[in-house]
């Protein structure tokens, strides 16, 4: 009995010893997924493009996995399963392809951070508002999967922004804001109504009302507007110019604060002080935000990663704007020069071609490439 107690002992201790070297190995995994997206780029300095292709699609495959195992894997104290979304929106196997067969998206594997501020850059065609359109949920004539987390909120400002004509410029701006004012109105239902048999309904949206700071709502949508230089409330949608429009939805998405927020060209038809205002918003803005834009100043100043469209990959960056520009620069002068080896090799190859019969027959054929 006493070597069987001893040998159920060694066995307990075994696997706690196992479920150590489990939890540390995810650790050291969660930092090696981390650093990869700083690491990516920095690859294309060394290698060939296909080795960095390669490299990437390696990333973003181990990105998963340390988003599968910490889904399965991490525990609280309790050893309870946590629920916690470690992102707030998934990309896998993400492909665009136009009906005039031309590519512009081939595989993406991306995850999203909570908080992130991103900047999406690349050529004219690259992707990029389709990329946004496809996250937003607009275009759905993809292959691959494309999903935001459980109970994430996605909110996007398109370059042709889609208002409620039945309502004036002050009544589409108060739909960001309608379930914070829906609270409000109820209150004040139950307050110039008050019973015994709602009181403690009456209670509890006051504690919401306190807690969220929704008393000063209709001032908070009035600086708002201001600040973005909205036309006047009772002003009507049809009248509106293209840029007017743009300013009123912006102004309403913004007051809504989604979870996740998707950006094509939020500073045209804004002047310098506005967008100087935005540029604040969204550098103390809580949630993620992705941006288009071709302003290159406001993109420097308010983000951490650049996300880069080539050739149909996704190339994370951590890092603001200029020093994306540095490592891009890097890239592009490694892929002229490995460009400029090749060509020569290529030049050499066809001088021997074009050479003497004679001088082919010093060498074996096999040489030609």
């Amino acid at each position: 009995m006493l070597q069987f107690t001893k040998v159920i002992l060694i066995v307990v201790d075994h696997i706690q010893q196992s479920v150590g070297v489990l939890q540390e190995k995810i650790q050291r995994f969660n930092s090696l997924a981390s650093m990869l997206a700083f690491l990516i780029p920095q690859v294309y300095n060394t290698l060939s493009l296909p080795s960095v292709q390669a490299t990437c699609d390696l990333a973003a495959k181990l990105l998963l996995v340390e988003g599968e195992i910490n889904e399965k894997f991490q525990t609280q104290s309790s050893g309870v399963i946590m629920s916690k979304n470690e992102y707030v929106y998934h990309m896998h196997g993400v492909s665009k392809v136009f009906p005039n067969g031309k590519r512009c998206l081939n595989d993406i594997q991306l995850n999203f951070l909570p908080g992130a501020k991103i900047g999406v850059v690349g050529v004219n065609g690259s992707g990029k508002s389709t990329l946004l359109r496809i996250m937003a949920g607009f275009d759905k004539e993809f292959t691959g999967e494309a999903w935001a987390a459980k109970g994430v909120r996605v909110g996007t400002l398109p370059q042709e922004p889609n208002l409620d004509a039945t309502l004036d410029v002050r009544g589409n701006v108060m739909l960001g804001v309608a379930q914070q004012q829906a609270t409000l109105d109820r209150y004040n239902e139950l307050a110039m109504n008050y019973s015994e048999e709602t009181a403690d309904e009456l209670a509890s949206l006051q504690d919401e009302i306190d807690s969220r700071g929704l008393w000063d709502l209709d001032s908070r949508v009035g600086q708002a507007m201001d600040a973005l230089r909205c036309p006047q409330d009772n002003a009507d949608i049809t009248s509106l110019s293209g840029g007017e429009k743009r300013r009123v939805a912006l102004c309403r998405l913004l007051l809504e604060a989604p979870d996740l927020l998707l950006l094509d060209e939020p500073t045209n038809h804004l002047d310098a002080e506005t967008v100087a205002w935005l540029q604040q918003h969204l550098i103390d803005y809580k949630g993620t935000c992705l941006i288009v834009t071709h302003d290159r100043y406001f993109l420097d100043q308010i983000t951490g990663w650049i996300l880069e469209l080539d050739r149909g990959r996704g190339v994370p960056f951590s890092g603001n704007y200029s020093s994306w520009l540095e490592q891009k620069a890097q890239r592009m002068a490694h892929e002229a020069s490995a460009e400029k080896s090749r060509q020569k090799t290529l030049d050499n190859e066809l001088k021997w071609i074009r050479s003497s019969a004679r001088a082919r027959q010093a060498k074996q054929k096999a040489r030609i490439n």
